[in-house]
């Protein structure tokens, strides 16, 4: 996403006809004019913390069955 904006940027400041045609109020500069580089505080931010999904809610789905037969085999005996 941040390299469409940036080959975005170059588009319309290099005068790409397929961006300008998209953005006709945009900017208006001469063919030769410098563009001034971006300041520092732009360029230099961490690193995006990759998304993770939310963890799982049922993972052993038959955790309440194993336990309800522990517990009637304890009661009959079966087990200590």
């Amino acid at each position: 996403m941040l390299g469409r904006l940036i080959a975005s940027a170059r588009s319309v400041a290099t005068g790409s006809g397929a961006v300008r045609a998209l953005l006709p109020g945009g900017p208006q500069r001469a063919p030769g004019a410098a563009i001034a580089p971006a300041p520092e505080a732009a360029r230099d931010f961490p690193p995006m913390r990759p998304l993770e999904p939310p963890s799982a809610q049922n993972d052993d789905v038959l955790q309440p069955v194993h336990e309800a037969v522990e517990r009637d085999l304890r009661a009959r005996g079966y087990l200590r």
